[in-house]
This record gives C-alpha cells, structure tokens and sequence, in this order.
C-alpha cells in the first residue's frame, strides 16, 4: 500500500459592508481594509472543490518537493547580499 497526499480544497467567503462611490472603489476599500493588522476576518464556509480537482501526490513525490524546496532556499541564502535598496 503507498502513502499519498492529498490536497482537499474548501472555499470561504466574507460579506465586508463599505461604503464607495462605486464597485471598483468598494474592492479598492475592502482591499486596504483586509490587509490592516486590526482587521478581524470573520469568513463563511462556501464549498469543497470537487474531488477531480484534488491534488494528489505520492509521499515520496512530496518528499522531493519539499527537498528541492529546501536546497532553493539554501541556494538563495548563500548569494551575495544585493546592494540595490528597494521599497
């Protein structure tokens, strides 16, 4: 018998009052609403994506996954500390 993981997605949903000139403003608003560290999101189960669309790996796909992941870091880690400043 193999070892598999498999990835169940499930949706939520939150209904956030604003008030806007119009729609576009009311998605900017909602959007800078969620992003404030005192913002308490109270979100709403909606669904589970059917099973069809669940990923599915093996346990040892997985482990090479979170492997290479992990030499990717190590690899980003030893590079030469940029002198660029960005915002």
């Amino acid at each position: 018998m193999n070892k598999y993981k498999v990835k169940v997605t499930h949706l939520f949903a939150e209904i956030i009052d604003i008030e806007a000139e119009n729609q576009e403003e009311a998605k900017q608003k909602v959007a800078e609403l969620l992003q404030k560290e005192d913002f308490k999101s109270q979100p709403q189960y909606e669904t589970t994506v059917p099973p069809e669309h669940w990923r599915t790996i093996t346990e040892e796909e997985f482990q090479k996954l979170v492997q290479s992941f992990a030499e990717e870091m190590q690899k980003e880690q030893n590079k030469e500390p940029s002198n660029i400043i960005t915002p």
